[in-house]
C-alpha cells in the first residue's frame, strides 16, 4: 500500500457543484488517471492524484461574463493548487448534461429537456475554457482535457463520461446501488 505522503497531485479537476454528479466525478477521475498513467497504478493512488475545484456549470462558470469574479476566483484557486502541487500538468474540465447553470447563463439556447440543444453548447464552452487557460501565462503549460457526463440510458443518477477531445473515449457508468430502506 502506498503511503499518502508519497502521492502527488498530477491533475486539477474543474466540475460542476451539482450534487447528482459528485460520486461520478470521483469515479471518472480514477479511470482517467489509471488509463493515462505511464506505469500501472492502483485505484487508491489514482483517486488521490487530483485536486478539485467546483463551480456551477464548470466550464461556463469560468467563461461566462455575467459575473467575472467567478473566473477570477477559479484562476486564483488554480494558482494556489499549482503552488501547493507543482507536479500538476493536466487540467480536466468535466461538464454534465441537464445542467441548471447552463440554463441560467445561456437562457433560450440551452433547454434542459432537449438534449440536442445541450451538446453543442458544452462543446463550445469547454473549447472557450480551454482557450482561456491556454492564453494565461500561469496556466498555458497545462494540458486541458474536456469531458462530458451524460446519463446512462436506463439508470437514474448514474452517468457515463465522454471525451470532447477524442470522441472514441467513453467510460461507461458505474451503477450506484441505492441504500436499502
Amino acid at each position: 500500500m502506498t503511503n499518502i505522503e508519497e502521492v502527488d497531485a498530477t491533475h486539477l479537476v474543474l466540475s460542476c457543484i451539482d450534487h447528482r454528479v459528485t460520486d461520478d466525478v470521483r469515479s471518472v477521475m480514477t479511470r482517467i488517471i489509471t488509463k493515462r498513467a505511464d506505469t500501472a497504478i492502483d485505484d487508491y493512488v489514482a483517486s488521490n492524484q487530483w485536486d478539485h475545484i467546483a463551480l456551477p456549470g464548470a466550464s461556463i462558470g469560468v467563461v461566462q461574463s455575467a459575473d467575472p469574479s467567478w473566473g477570477q476566483a477559479f484562476f486564483a484557486q488554480v494558482e494556489a493548487a499549482l503552488g501547493l502541487h507543482p507536479k500538476i500538468r493536466t487540467l480536466v474540465v468535466i461538464d454534465h448534461l441537464y445542467c441548471g447553470a447552463y440554463g441560467v447563463f445561456e437562457p433560450g439556447a440551452y433547454d434542459k429537456k432537449k438534449r440536442e440543444t445541450q451538446d453543442p453548447l458544452h462543446r463550445a464552452r469547454t473549447a472557450d475554457f480551454k482557450a482561456l487557460v491556454a492564453a494565461r501565462a500561469k496556466t498555458k503549460h497545462l494540458a486541458v482535457e474536456r469531458w462530458l457526463l451524460e446519463p446512462c440510458d436506463a439508470v437514474k443518477l448514474n452517468w457515463r463520461v465522454r471525451s470532447l477531445d477524442d470522441e472514441s473515449t467513453v467510460y461507461d457508468c458505474v451503477v450506484h446501488t441505492p441504500p436499502a430502506r
